[in-house]
């Protein structure tokens, strides 16, 4: 493998073999459980790490409901009903109620996945439901069908995990509220309640079911069955996929599903599914029967391999519509026949005839902007934001020393000196760094670009410092320049970008990718400033929040400057679009400081803002940063000549402006 290919896997790689290993480890603990009390056990602490991990369930409020429509139908009716979730959060529910029904008949509840509630298939599956005297409830997802608007995944989805939250809170809640629905309607009998879904709405079958007793029977399709599954494939999955420190705390999807035990529960699997494998599917249910097991109930839990693709075809229904019939109706299974019943033809409603007309007035675009708002009123400043720092960055107290690995010294670019170094930041990282000294040592400058320090534009910049005769770092840390993984697969998908994926694999075993940059940089500093010296860090856009981070944990950093950086995570968690990616939404970061806080517990070091942006990318005005920045400018009250906020400073004048900052800075040290 050329040098190149390996810097480039080094987060695939290691995110990987973190995986695997977790994974592993996962296997062994679970088929090794010897009893029926120490899984009662372990079950307790995995749904205490759910709701941690989701933040919890909001509270009871009244449902609200109200009929929009009703359309009748041969052999069933279709009732459009809207309830609220949560105060003005509306969930637009079709129920679909046999005509002649032997009340109370069992009710399968039917959380939909990345497709509206009005597609053809989740239109087969509510009327198949009603064919075999059932009543069926369905309803859209979050950011699909009627609940697009405000409640965008990979938005939302981010806004959330900066609160402590996952969105996963939300789908889940909203299951909820549907099965409470059910339980009020005279035709439901409460104690044979079944739930499916596909794809997302599998997952939410699986979590939902594991956490609501009430859930007699539960039939997940074709989802995520291991956190392997995707950073194997290099898939980036939805936000509410993914659970914070999950993994690493050493659960998986199994735990979950186990969590059904002695409940009916039949897995189904596609063998041409693009997205999940049959061979994760089987070791999952290898677990999932050893579990069942502890309880005599190996004939309450199935996988059904079908031969289709990803998504919920006829051939799957059938086998739903037996598990059901057997478990809900007691109908003995029809071991010799194929499955019960055949569906009747379709009969295709269009989307108006299924609408429920949604207010708009709650999304959780809405409720995490309100969050946001609660979390600033509580937070306090401290005096010292470090344990704070290592706290959301899940790094350890201590580390260990970068290492130098490789060494060359050449003159390049004009400068007499130019020191490369190859450094060991950790176990299977190494890091490209360069020194470039001119003709006397002195300050150092740490800069730091998207682009990487090979980049021409870290060329440009590097010439311009040596006319100020400041020595130069420069380095690469994980995911940025020379580190930054190769596409994946999916990267044609407009949501599978290399980072995105990276960062939510980490947040399984509760690790940010900007915790990984910070200790790639302290490493850089251990092996190529010289002892005892100092840095003015210098870094642009989305490494802006890395260098914040990394000037409040070492006290190398004599002075910053930040350059097109996100002025707020605030603004980020409340905005409608994130334009920062997933490793600016760091797990719960909000509840402990911005960064305003990080730029303030930095006084009377030098500071300089240069073109501060918002969530959305755009420059921040004077009235916003003035707005944004008002604890810095508390903070620099008696030191303001080291502090220096500029907005609006055309791309021609910041190169002379950072340059002309350094050379006061060090003229004043």
């Amino acid at each position: 493998m050329r040098q190149g290919d390996f810097l480039r896997q080094t987060l695939p790689r290691l995110l990987l073999a973190g995986v695997e290993r977790k994974v592993k480890q996962h296997r062994e603990t679970m088929l090794s459980i010897p009893s029926q009390a120490e899984w009662e056990r372990r079950r307790n602490n995995v749904e205490r790490a759910i709701l941690q991990a989701i933040g919890g369930y909001p509270d009871d409020t009244p449902l609200n409901a109200r009929t929009i429509a009703m359309h009748e139908r041969d052999g069933y009716r279709i009732e459009n009903i809207l309830v609220d979730s949560l105060p003005g959060f509306e969930l637009n529910i079709n129920l679909y109620v046999p005509s002649e029904i032997a009340a109370p008949a069992p009710a399968v509840l039917c959380p939909t996945g990345h497709s509206g509630k009005e597609s053809p298939h989740y239109q087969e599956l509510a009327q198949g439901i009603c064919r075999m005297g059932c009543v069926a409830l369905i309803y859209d997802c979050l950011g699909r069908g009627e609940r697009s608007a405000g409640n965008e995944h990979f938005d939302v989805g981010t806004q959330c995990v900066m609160l402590g939250r996952n969105l996963l809170r939300y789908f889940v809640w909203d299951s909820r509220r549907a099965l409470d629905f059910l339980l009020t309607r005279p035709e439901v009998d409460p104690g044979r309640i079944g739930c499916t879904g596909t794809s997302g709405g599998g997952r939410t079958t699986i979590f939902h079911t594991a956490l609501d007793p009430r859930i007699a029977c539960a039939v997940p399709l074709c989802c995520r069955l291991s956190v392997l599954e995707q950073v194997r494939q290099r898939y980036t999955g939805c936000p509410e996929a993914y659970l914070w420190g999950f993994l690493g705390s050493g659960y998986d999807i199994p735990d979950v599903l186990a969590m059904a035990a002695p409940r009916p529960l039949q897995i189904i699997a596609a063998t041409r599914d693009d997205i999940n494998s049959v061979d994760i599917a089987e070791s999952t249910f290898d677990i999932v029967r050893h579990i069942y097991s502890l309880y005599g109930a190996e004939q309450k839990v199935s996988l059904e391999l079908v031969d289709d693709p990803h998504g919920y075809t006829k051939a799957m229904r059938r086998r739903m519509y037996d598990w059901m019939c057997r478990w809900l109706r007691h109908e003995p299974p029809r071991l010799d026949e194929p499955p019960q019943p055949d569906e009747p033809p379709l009969v295709l409603e269009q989307p108006e005839v299924l609408a429920c007309p949604l207010s708009g007035e709650t999304t959780v675009a809405t409720l995490n902007a309100a969050a946001v708002r609660e979390v600033e009123r509580k937070r306090r400043p401290c005096a010292d934001y470090a344990e704070r720092v290592r706290h959301v960055l899940a790094l350890p107290a201590r580390r260990r020393p970068g290492e130098v690995v490789g060494r060359e010294t050449t003159p390049l670019f004009g400068y007499p000196r130019i020191e490369e170094y190859l450094v060991r930041s950790e176990k299977g990282v190494v890091l490209p760094a360069a020194r470039l000294v001119p003709a006397e040592d002195g300050h150092n400058v740490l800069y730091l670009a998207e682009t990487g320090c090979e980049s021409y534009y870290m060329n440009a910049i590097t010439e311009e410092f040596r006319q100020t005769q400041l020595p130069v770092i420069t380095a690469d840390c994980r995911g940025i320049g020379s580190l930054r993984p190769w596409p994946s697969p999916w990267e044609h998908v407009w949501f599978c970008q290399s980072e995105w994926e990276m960062t939510q694999g980490l947040w399984e075993l509760g690790r940010t990718l900007v915790g990984m940059r910070v200790t790639d940089l302290q490493a850089v500093l251990d092996a190529v400033l010289p002892a005892g010296g100092k840095v003015i860090v210098v870094a642009t856009a989305r490494l802006g929040l890395t260098a914040a981070h990394l000037a409040v944990l070492d006290g190398r950093a004599s002075a910053m400057c930040l350059i097109d950086s996100l002025g707020s995570l605030a603004d980020l968690a409340a905005a409608p679009r994130n334009r920062w990616g997933y490793s600016s939404a760091l797990p719960s970061v909000l509840l402990h400081y911005d960064v305003p806080d990080l730029l303030a517990s930095l006084a009377p070091r030098p500071l300089m803002v240069l073109n501060a942006r918002t969530a959305g990318c755009d420059p921040l005005s004077d009235e916003d940063a003035q707005r944004t920045f008002h604890r810095v400018y508390q903070a620099y009250a008696s030191n303001l000549d080291d502090l220096r906020i500029e907005t609006g400073v055309p791309a021609e004048k910041s190169q002379k402006m950072i340059i002309d900052w350094a050379t006061a800075v060090v003229a004043r040290a």
